[in-house]
Parts: structure tokens; sequence; C-alpha cells
């Protein structure tokens, strides 16, 4: 079942709406995020040291570049450094893959993000990176720089938002300090959390209490980690039109890409080689979770951002590693283990992305020289990308003939398409855009369609109201978040050419059985207004019960700039939220889904009513014990057989006579179509 049906359904029997068409000539349009006259090349940022004399004058004639295995034999190497023009990489339409671009002068501004991952500093860390940045600031800002500062704890703030005041960044540092929602204890409880385990395993002696426990505890770190990384992802979309160098300098202690696994090095080598041994699962979960690591990079190497990682506690001292009284006389092995398995995830982060890393108490000096070596001249590889897949990591391998000259660059490319870019810079235009931004008011609907596999499908819609500029271009996306693991993320750009037309985006989606957050996000252009909206679901667990029932969702036909799979539409079916009136002289439709458990192989019968003051009743829907998990029900009721009034819509379950389910939804019918999108637009 999918949301095709039900949109020809509607449109079957749609009847002519009192709101104005746009004209011909202004009907809303898919816009690219590029102008059509050029399209993006692939590009390197590369370090380069070496005498002076021998880093000056480099060409391509001086590199040998491999991406993907395959020789790259045309590309264009340009100096950024300081005031020096460089060549903004655009390829004209009517140019071959093989043709280099024209180069455009620009400056050279670095950029920078300073990003403290709060979950995973220490007290000590904490403090010790907010020093470390008042030492750092003066020293980065030199007249040709721009920084942020921005903090995740129970919620991402933008502590300062982007400028080149070396005295707005050192206030903003001081306001953190004093932000009492910006502390987590999550990293400082560590060692109560190994404790627990170690009691359970050493002096209980019940190893698979402590199995549980270490299960427990390591599900608990994939999510905070989860949950950082993809902050530190959206956060990363903000520089994706900005001009390189860009920086992320990134302050944590306990931040692993590998999170959780350090649990297993307490129960021993012996065993860990025991096949039957269920704490194995415990190193495939966080192998698992590495992928939101490998996000991050890939999402680097796309944007051309390098990472400048900090361990904000500098030297572990004896006594914040865990002491145990207990009989094992290696207790404090598997805690340098945690350790090193921090400090080589923020090595690997740094060096993957052609940054440097800085462990143990690093000082401020040290830190500005290396960031200055790297950012203050680089070299930037452009090639067109020809038919190399887009949104892939490629290993890169580049070097050089010239003698004396060392260079340093990212270990593989991302080619980002179009879409892939515009979602990155839509979620970090949410994650930092400031609250109370805009006057408009966004709404999502989440329309179910079917199950499979596991998984429910379902229709998501993205709707803002009709913006009173004319030619409004508005980014619509759509974050989905589950188990604080980002599931599906999309967005679309429409351009709505006459004032008041609503703009809809629509994503196909899966959705696991559970709790989800779906993240709905705007961003009109023209006037730089930023919306959002968080929605919150549950779908049900089809084998927690014999039956279980989705949400019912209402749908009427609008007039509207409709996007979906690329594809524009001039109408379709718009989903309403509980509070939203519908309109009696619209058809309408009842759409949800009815799912037996396993273990149900009885017939089902599906009844419908609608009642109010007037009343319909739908054929029974006969569930087969036969046929699929799950099936989707879609009554139609035709325009005007609604009066003005509260009208209730109730889905009934029998099996073999009896009632096993019940769901319904109450909704308001108004007779006036014009002040049902009125209302509709004012709804918060």
């Amino acid at each position: 079942m999918n949301g095709t049906r039900i949109l020809g359904m509607l449109l079957a029997l749609a009847v002519p709406i009192p709101i104005a068409m746009p004209a011909q000539d202004e009907k809303p349009r898919s816009i690219d995020m590029l102008e059509r006259t050029g399209s993006r090349l692939a590009q390197l940022d590369v370090s380069v040291t070496g005498p002076k004399g021998f880093v000056d004058d480099l060409t391509a004639a001086d590199f040998e570049l491999r991406v993907g295995g395959k020789f790259i034999d045309s590309f264009i190497v340009d100096r950024v450094c300081g005031d020096s023009p460089v060549a903004t990489p655009t390829l004209d339409s009517t140019e071959t893959g093989d043709t280099p671009p024209i180069p455009i002068s620009r400056r050279s501004m670095a950029t920078y993000i300073f990003f403290f991952d709060q979950p995973h500093l220490t007290q000590a860390g904490r403090q010790e990176s907010i020093d470390l940045a008042h030492e750092l600031i003066p020293d980065l800002m030199d007249g040709n720089a721009q920084a942020m500062i921005v903090s995740g704890a129970r919620k991402l703030e933008v502590i300062q938002e982007m400028t080149s005041d070396p005295v707005e960044l050192a206030a903003g540092l001081d306001r953190l300090q004093r932000n009492r929602n910006q502390w987590s204890t999550w990293a400082v409880e560590e060692d109560k959390r190994i404790q627990e385990l170690l009691y359970a395993l050493w002096e209980e002696k019940n190893t698979d209490h402590a199995i549980s426990i270490a299960r427990l505890h390591q599900r608990a770190e994939i999510w905070e980690a989860e949950k950082s990384l993809h902050r530190v992802n959206m956060v990363m979309g903000r520089l994706a039109e900005m001009d390189p160098p860009k920086a992320f300098l990134y302050f944590a202690d306990t931040m692993r890409k590998n999170p959780g696994e350090h649990y297993l090095t307490y129960f021993g080598n012996r065993m860990l080689r025991d096949q039957n041994f269920a704490g194995s699962s415990l190193s495939t979960s966080a192998m698992m979770a590495g992928n939101a690591m490998d996000r991050i990079i890939n999402s680097a190497s796309a944007l051309g951002i390098r990472f400048y990682t900090v361990q904000g506690e500098g030297l572990v001292s004896e006594s914040m590693v865990t002491a145990w009284s207990g009989s094992q006389a290696d207790a404090g092995r598997p805690n340098l283990v945690r350790v090193r398995d921090a400090q080589d995830t923020l090595v690997g982060l740094a060096r993957e992305t052609g940054g440097a890393w800085f462990l143990n108490g690093v000082r401020a000096e040290k830190i500005v020289s290396r960031i200055h070596d790297d950012l203050s001249c680089l070299y930037l590889v452009s090639f067109p990308p020809g038919d190399f897949p887009e949104d892939t990591p490629l290993p890169v391998r580049l070097t050089t003939s010239r003698k004396k000259v060392r260079i340093q660059t990212r270990g593989r490319l991302v080619i980002q398409s179009e879409s892939a870019r515009r979602t990155a810079r839509l979620l970090s235009t949410f994650a930092t855009a400031p609250a109370g931004a805009a006057d408009l008011r966004i709404s999502g609907v989440v329309v179910p369609t079917g199950y499979e596999n596991g998984l429910f499908s379902a229709l998501v819609q993205v709707t803002v109201p009709g913006s009173r500029v004319r030619g409004a271009t508005w980014d619509l996306g759509a974050s989905l978040v589950t188990e604080e693991k980002v599931r599906d993320d999309a967005s679309g750009r429409l351009l709505a050419a006459t004032p008041g037309i609503r703009v809809v985006f629509e994503e196909e989606m899966k959705f696991p059985p559970g709790p989800f957050e779906l993240v709905a996000v705007g961003h009109e252009i023209t006037t730089d207004q930023v919306v959002s909206r968080k929605l919150e679901g549950n779908w049900p667990n089809p084998n927690k019960l014999p039956v279980t029932l989705s949400p019912i969702v209402v749908l009427q036909p609008e007039i509207a700039a409709f996007l979906r799979n690329g594809i524009l539409r001039e109408d379709g079916p718009l989903g309403y939220r509980e509070q939203e009136p519908v309109d009696t002289t619209r058809p309408t439709a009842m759409v949800g889904l009815v799912c037996r458990s396993k273990n149900n192989r009885n017939d089902l019968t599906v009844l419908r009513t609608l009642s109010g003051d007037t009343e319909a009743e739908f054929p029974p829907l006969q569930f087969d014990a036969g046929g699929d998990r799950c099936v989707q029900y879609r009554d139609m009721v035709p325009p005007d057989l609604m009066t003005d009034g509260e009208f209730r819509f109730l889905v009934t379950v029998l099996e073999k006579g009896e009632i096993i389910a019940t769901t319904e939804r109450t909704f308001a019918a108004v007779g006036n179509g014009t002040e049902v999108s009125e209302r509709r637009s004012d709804e918060p």
C-alpha cells in the first residue's frame, strides 16, 4: 500500500475549490541548489609545508591524484593564501568533463566552529576547554577569520553567532561558563557505571547479571554518542556554502567511535574466546555504532571541513581511573582501554579529515601554530566529478613530486549530491537558528501506508502556509530520529511564484515500531526566515498485542505546490492535524492501518463509522488470516455529506463477533472553505 492510491482516489472525487489558481506562467516550480549554467566540481583542500620558495608555485604538474583507485589525469590546482586570487570551482554547462573552469578571485577567510560536546566532557575537561578556547581566540581571530561557538548538553545551543570580533567570542565563552543548561554529568558518572559492573562480576560473581549491566550501559553510551554526532553533523552544514579554509574545533574527553566496547575488557580473554559467551554481541553493537562516526567523516569530506580535536581534561591522573579493591589485580588495564579508545577516536576523526589532534593538555600556543600552519596557505585540487558515484566515500591518494615538500589532505573524498548538500544546510539552519526567528508556522503529518519486514511505511508531509512574498523560495526538509539514531532525512526546494500559495514537501519514510521524533524544517531564502517543529509519535508493535491500530489521518484535496521525488504538482491530498477543522465542501479521506500479531491466525472484520449531525457507515473490511500482517483502510466521505459541527470517526475490529480493538478520531467540520484555509494558516 502507498500514498499513490490515496492521491488517485482523492483527485477522482475532487470538486472545484474556491482558491485562486496561480497563473500559468507563475506556477510553483522546483529550483536546483545551483544555477542551471554550472555544476560543482569535486575538490580537495591540501596543506603544504616545506622550505620557502619550494611551496609557493606548485602546479598540477607537481601532483599525482588517484580517487577511488582511478588515476585523475586532468585537474586544476589553486593556491589559497591570504588575499591571493583562487578559482571558484564551477563548470559551465557547455564544457566537457575534462575542461577546467576559469578562475575567479576571492579572499581566503578562515572560518571556525568551536563545538563543546558537553556529555562527553568531564568537569575538568569542560573548564579546561573553555579556558583553552579563551587563549586560542585572540590568535586565531587575526583579522581574516570568523568563528561561532556552539554547545550541546540537554539541548543544542548557539552560544555566539558567527563573528570576526574576538571580544564577542570571549563574551560568548563567559556566557557558556555560567550557563547551567550547558552542563552534563554523563562523562563524570562513567566510573559509577563501571563500578556497578565490577560489583556484579567480581563481588556477586554473577556473569549473567554483569553482562546485562554491560549491555544496558553500552546501549546508553551508544545513544549518547549518536545524539552528539548527529548534532555535530547538523552544525557542520553551517559551513556548506563557506569558502575554505573551514575548521571545526571539537572539544571532548570520552567520545568513542566504538561506544561501550570497553565494557568487554572486564570479562577476560578466556571468556571472550567462548563462542557461547553472550557478551560477544557487545562488540558487534559497538562496531555498528561506528557508522555514526563514519557519517561525520563523510560529511566533513563532502563539505571540505577539517576537524581539530581537543581532549579537554588533559593528562588523565590516577584518581580519574576507577580504583577497585576487589581480587582482580589488573583492574586498571580496562580503564586504560577506555581512555585509549577515546583518544584514538579524536585522532582518527582529525586524521581522516586532514586536521590535527591535541591530547594530554597541549598548550594553546602549539594548537594555534599547528592550525595556522595548516590553514594559512592551502592548495585546492579540483576536478570534474564525471561518473564517480555521489554521496559515497572514495579513497584518496595524493602525492607530490616536488622535493622537500610535504602535503597533508583528507583520506577520503565524498562528491556530495545537491540533495544531500541542501539537506545538510537545512538541518544546520534548524540547529543554529535563534528561537522565534520567524512569524510563519510549519506543520507535519505522517500518513501510514503499509508494513513490511518489521517496518512501517508512511508518507511524511511538511507544510508551510503561503508567504506574502512574491517569489518566495523554500527549502523544506524532515529528519527522522528513532532510538536516538537518525534513520532518514530528506529535503527539497520549491519556489512559490504567487503570494499565498501553500508549499508542501513529501517523502516516503520507514519507521520501526516504537517512539519517534520527526524534525520538520523550513527556510525561506528570500527573507531568511526559519521555521521548525518537532513532532513526536509512537508506532504500535504488531507483536505485542493480537491487534494494533495506527492513528487515523484525515486528508482533503488542496491547491498547493506539492513536491515529491523531484516532481511538482499543483494539487493533491493534504493531511490535517488533529486540531484543524476540515472543509465540508470537499471530499475527505480517513486513512489508517490495522495490524495483527504473528500468532493471531483468526479472520478479522474491520468496521468504520462516521457520526455527528450526519452519519455514515462504510463497507466492512475483511482481514483474512492468510494475508498481510497489516491492512490499510481508506474511507472516502463525499463533499457536503458533513454539516458544520463535531464528528467522530470510529474504527472497530471484531474477532469471532467480539470487539477486540477500537480507535477513534474526532474533528470539527466547517462549511466555509476560505475560513478553513485561514484557520490552517494561523494555527500554531
